[in-house]
């Protein structure tokens, strides 16, 4: 699925579309309960000089603050509160790859757990955030469909990582920081992490909820010809 369509799935999921959704990839199989979103963020170059400091517990308690806060606002939008339970997967960053990954599990007020796998794939002007929403017991099968899927992503030459240069806009904090929280990542560097709860759906805006119910019919919601497109 491309943008529109990917922004209608979110909606029907119970997340707050952000406005910068790209795609959606699904299994075909309707046995298999997982989908990859795709959301670029065009914030300028984030710089991997801090990737040695990744702080993981402080991280971690910033984000259950936030996603506190921001349980306030969707309970009065009507979608359902989450709980952060902690990390999946440590967060990690490939310097080779300049990709940065990490999971989160939590939980619905339903009590219906999942893992939030996040990917962020840096690019010269901003990076791809890739998502796969899963459940814990097939976490392992499932992260086997991102390494497929973004083996054949790319940026365009002259947009990659590496095509940097002295001039350029730059987001002003680290891959330490981006963990955080897309839009929060600043205020997450200066250790503001309370303030995280402000920046609503960027902390966590996606969870699986009724994903199998979905089943065929999601398919009559996608428009014809829409692709999903990287910078």
């Amino acid at each position: 699925a491309g943008p529109r369509d990917t922004k209608k799935v979110m909606e029907l999921l119970g997340n707050p579309p952000s406005g910068q959704e790209a795609g959606l990839v699904m299994p075909a199989d309707e046995n298999q309960n997982w989908f990859l979103v795709f959301e670029y963020n065009p914030v300028g170059y984030v710089s991997d000089d801090d990737s040695n400091e990744i702080d993981a517990d402080a991280i971690l308690e910033g984000i259950r603050e936030g996603t506190e806060q921001a349980n306030d606002v969707r309970r009065k939008q009507g979608y359902p509160e989450l709980e952060v339970l902690g990390w999946f997967e440590d967060p990690r960053y490939d310097q080779r790859t300049n990709n940065l990954v990490w999971a989160l599990e939590g939980r619905d007020d339903t009590g219906e757990r999942f893992v939030n796998y996040n990917t962020r794939l840096l690019g010269r002007s901003g990076y791809m955030s890739v998502t796969l929403v899963t459940d814990p017991q097939t976490m392992a099968a499932s992260k086997s469909v991102v390494n497929y899927v973004l083996s054949g992503f790319s940026y365009n030459r002259g947009k990659r990582y590496m095509d940097f240069v002295s001039g350029d806009k730059v987001a002003g904090y680290g891959v330490a920081a981006l963990v955080a929280g897309g839009a929060g990542a600043a205020a997450a560097k200066l250790g503001l992490f309370a303030v995280l709860g402000k920046m609503l759906a960027k902390m966590w805006k996606l969870v699986v909820v009724g994903l199998a119910a979905l089943g065929a019919g999601i398919k009559k919601l996608f428009s014809k010809g829409e692709t999903i497109t990287a910078p």
